[in-house]
């Protein structure tokens, strides 16, 4: 196979260095969704490859995908290319300022051909700062269209979002450590209020009113949620019990995670929706520049236990960089090994040399160029 990556500004596309179940803490079975600009999309269901580019953020159990910089200073532009035996890949990105860097855009587009069709993917983000901080987002993937708008002027913010589901929210902050929240979520509509970190609310969902009640709160290193109430998992609602405790000192990291429904509860089995009395799982890992490794074990999903192995080495010798790594992902149950090793070559900060060889895929090999260096 052959890759060719076209990079600009020092860009370069780090293949599949940074995969999506690299860090079990942002990803798991009992999580249906992401949001990829205030879009909330079910990454299963879509080829979204390209989300491994991106900068990652955990809140409240969601997980955030943003290409915006706070810093950015100058316009950032990368295109690639690349060749399979089964598929081809084309796409780019773009991220500028405009006028200031708190004004920002962002698009991105990506089109795979397989033998499953030809899927394509763009998105469109615009964040602008002043007395209003907003944002304004766009996604077709493979004609369906997605789009959000939120806005924040003082105390008061608001979201609209149509991504796989419906998501809308108002939320006032009057005064310091209390909030007043309306959140839609598909079929549930919720009114919450929240003070410090206990939160109290009512549900409504099939004409019927449910209570809410959750805890967020932070001890040191720890972070400790829970929470009842009516939630929408895929095209689902389940009435559960929640709960999680993470430790997060790096590079080390670790958690708990469950949940359990007198009516059931569901979860992923790869790319299945199953449902269980139960859900629940254990994940711990260590990440740094030079190494990422972590293993979890989920209930009641037959292939539970995957562990992944990341090292990475670097040696800089003047204007060369030599960088060696590999890629591991073992599943016990299936007796499964994938990953993949990778040489790369970094001459004068400008031209770039890869080599890549996938235990399942064979051997590639890509060029990157920064024209502006």
């Amino acid at each position: 196979m052959t890759f060719l990556f076209l990079t600009l500004n020092l860009y370069f596309v780090p293949w599949q260095w940074s995969r999506l179940e690299i860090d079990f803490s942002k990803l798991s079975p009992l999580l249906d969704r992401v949001y990829v600009y205030d879009m909330p999309l079910n990454y299963r269901e879509h080829p979204l490859r390209f989300w491994e580019f991106e900068e990652v953020q955990r809140e409240r159990s969601l997980v955030n995908y943003s290409m915006y910089r706070d810093s950015l200073l100058a316009p950032e532009v990368l295109l690639f290319s690349k060749n399979g035996v089964n598929r081809s890949e084309v796409g780019g990105f773009l991220r500028t300022p405009v006028f200031r860097k708190e004004n920002q855009l962002a698009l991105s587009y990506f089109n795979l051909k397989d033998n499953l069709g030809n899927p394509s993917i763009f998105f469109a983000g615009f964040k602008g700062a002043g007395k209003v901080n907003y944002d304004i987002s766009f996604g077709d993937l493979a004609g369906e269209k997605q789009y959000a708008v939120k806005a924040r002027y003082s105390w008061i913010t608001a979201c609209y979002s149509q991504g796989d589901i419906l998501e809308t929210f108002l939320e006032a902050v009057p005064v310091d450590n209390f909030s007043a929240k309306y959140h839609r979520e598909g079929a549930i509509h919720n009114a919450i209020l929240t003070y410090r970190f206990l939160s109290l609310g009512l549900a409504y969902n099939d004409e019927e009113l449910s209570p809410y009640a959750g805890v967020d709160m932070e001890l040191g290193h720890f972070n400790i949620l829970l929470n009842m109430g009516k939630k929408q998992f895929g095209d689902r609602v389940e009435n559960r019990f929640y709960s999680s405790i993470t430790f997060n000192k790096a590079p080390f990291y670790a958690g708990f995670e469950g949940k359990i429904g007198k009516e059931g509860v569901f979860y992923y089995d790869g790319d299945l929706i199953k449902g269980a009395p139960y859900s629940t799982g254990f994940y711990m890992g260590y990440s740094s520049k030079w190494f990422k490794g972590g293993a979890a074990y989920y209930l009641p999903s037959p292939t539970n236990l995957i562990a992944i192995l990341s090292p990475r080495v670097c040696f800089k010798e003047g204007e060369m960089v030599l960088e060696p790594g590999v890629f591991l992902k073992v599943d016990p149950f299936e007796r499964k090994v994938s990953g993949d090793v990778y040489f790369s070559v970094l001459l004068f900060q400008a031209v770039e040399f890869r080599f890549l060889y996938d235990i399942e895929d064979g051997a590639e090999f890509g060029v990157g160029v920064n024209l502006f260096d």
